[in-house]
């Protein structure tokens, strides 16, 4: 079997979870290399691979700008390769698999399955901290992609064509209204002086560079280039920024949240695998 390349853009940290839960399954079938795309330099090192898993959030309805970015300035591949595509979301992807399938094919790259996963809403746990159903991904997550791999793997061995698009989703119309919100109303990430420490880890965090602190250390944040992940605002030690403006975060999906739920994650495979036996 040829080697695959698992390619992501993780916002606070959903997607780059689920990228390690795939490439964990997909170890008894492959090699698998995985990489963010916010630490490739050479596009050479798609060049050795004809399979290609590559994760994304949904913001919006759409892919990350930080995901389209990347695929509009790849080279086109004279030799197609096969991908397998994904994308996080804390209610609803919408098109959002449809829309990121067109533009691969531009590319040569062909999506011959995708699928999307509930996650924890990064945005949503910061407006409201109590909702439980923020903090979680879907029940039965670990199954879904395991049957994922499965039907990805079958589609490649026994079709011969497999550069269909994904289904336009009817109802999606009905979520047009946020879309458009989405992409008009830039919400303002308030900052708060007293508590920050300036270590910067909010400026190298961020994936389109919004950030930075003026000559009196004020930050500044360039709302045009911002794409919502609020990354920032989650790994923020000191609880220095929010989008209340009131109030620091009380909640943050940090690196200690992302290593309890792998921990989660880990005892229920375990358990699975206790119950085969």
């Amino acid at each position: 079997m040829d080697k695959t390349l698992m390619l992501y853009h993780s916002g606070v940290g959903s997607t780059k979870m689920i990228s390690q839960l795939i490439s964990e399954k997909l170890t008894t079938r492959t090699e698998v290399r995985a990489i963010s795309i916010e630490d490739i330099k050479d596009f050479s090192l798609l060049e050795d691979y004809t399979i290609l898993c590559i994760g994304f959030p949904t913001y919006h309805a759409s892919p990350s700008k930080t995901m389209t970015k990347f695929i509009s300035i790849l080279p086109y591949f004279e030799n197609p390769k096969f991908v397998f595509a994904y994308t996080t979301c804390g209610f609803y992807s919408a098109n959002t698999l449809r829309i990121f399938a067109k533009q691969c094919k531009e590319k040569n790259l062909i999506v011959v399955y995708s699928q999307s996963y509930l996650s924890p809403a990064t945005d949503g746990i910061l407006i409201s901290p109590n909702i439980k159903i923020f903090l979680d991904f879907e029940k039965g997550l670990l199954n879904k992609i395991d049957s994922d791999i499965e039907n990805f793997f079958l589609i490649l061995q026994f079709c011969e064509f497999p550069h269909k698009l994904p289904k336009f989703k009817l109802c999606s119309i009905l979520n047009y209204p946020n879309k458009l919100l989405g992409s008009v109303y830039k919400p303002k990430i308030y900052y708060f002086e007293n508590l920050c420490c300036h270590c910067n880890n909010c400026i190298i965090q961020c994936p389109n560079n919004c950030l930075s602190f003026d000559s009196n250390k004020a930050l500044q944040h360039f709302k045009n280039d911002c794409e919502h992940c609020y990354r920032c605002i989650h790994y923020c030690q000191k609880k220095a920024l929010s989008l209340d403006k009131q109030h620091s975060p009380k909640k943050q999906f940090d690196l200690e949240f992302w290593k309890n739920k792998k921990t989660q994650f880990d005892l229920e495979f375990w358990k699975n695998k206790k119950n085969q036996y």
